[in-house]
């Protein structure tokens, strides 16, 4: 007789798993000064899941770009992506970004170089270069030194050649000149002899 094999089945279960997956995140600089920002990028990732970060404190990122916030210490960040239907979640290495102190140059300043003997004095104030976050200096001492060694935070009278040098200055606020490396430039001022006349008066013959 013929066998019918057709009433002969067999069957079986195949699972496919999840695939693991890498994650790299990459710093464009490893150290920033004081509201500086870098780049961080993500790569090796083959998944399509949400990458997240966790950012340590004194640094904040936002679409890519981390902030230093702080002016010293180091902070850290991670990156995990998730999970999607092939691949599995997965968690990069560690970064390490060191803060530091930002460039801030503070010069003196005076609305005129020069004046002579006896006018009145020019306005003498500062600018600054490099305040970072919005901050602002409500104050700096300038202290005037030269001629006949003169060395007073007051302005000089006499006839002569002066440098201006700024120094101490006041921040506003809760800003703090720690977060700053400060560099302070001088200005340049002379007070020159003032003219006088003579009038010869003459005596009247009788």
């Amino acid at each position: 007789s013929t066998r019918d094999w057709s009433s002969d089945v067999c069957s079986s279960d195949l699972s496919i798993t999840q695939a693991t997956q890498s994650l790299t995140i990459a710093a464009g600089s490893s150290t920033i000064a004081y509201y500086g920002t870098t780049t961080i990028t993500p790569s090796g990732y083959s998944g399509t899941g949400n990458i997240t970060y966790t950012v340590g404190s004194g640094c904040s990122l936002s679409s890519g770009t981390l902030t230093v916030t702080a002016s010293s210490g180091t902070c850290t960040i991670t990156a995990t992506i998730a999970a999607d239907t092939n691949y599995s979640a997965a968690t990069s290495n560690t970064l390490t970004i060191t803060r530091t102190t930002a460039p801030l140059t503070i010069t003196s300043t005076t609305t005129s170089s020069s004046k002579v003997y006896g006018a009145s004095d020019p306005t003498f104030s500062f600018t600054s270069s490099g305040l970072k976050n919005s901050e602002t200096i409500s104050s700096v001492t300038n202290t005037f030194t030269g001629t006949g060694s003169y060395n007073s935070t007051t302005a000089p009278t006499n006839v002569g050649s002066y440098t201006i040098t700024p120094s101490s200055a006041v921040f506003a606020g809760s800003a703090s000149a720690s977060n700053y490396s400060i560099t302070y430039a001088t200005a340049s001022y002379s007070i020159t002899q003032a003219t006088q006349s003579l009038t010869k008066i003459g005596r009247a013959h009788v």
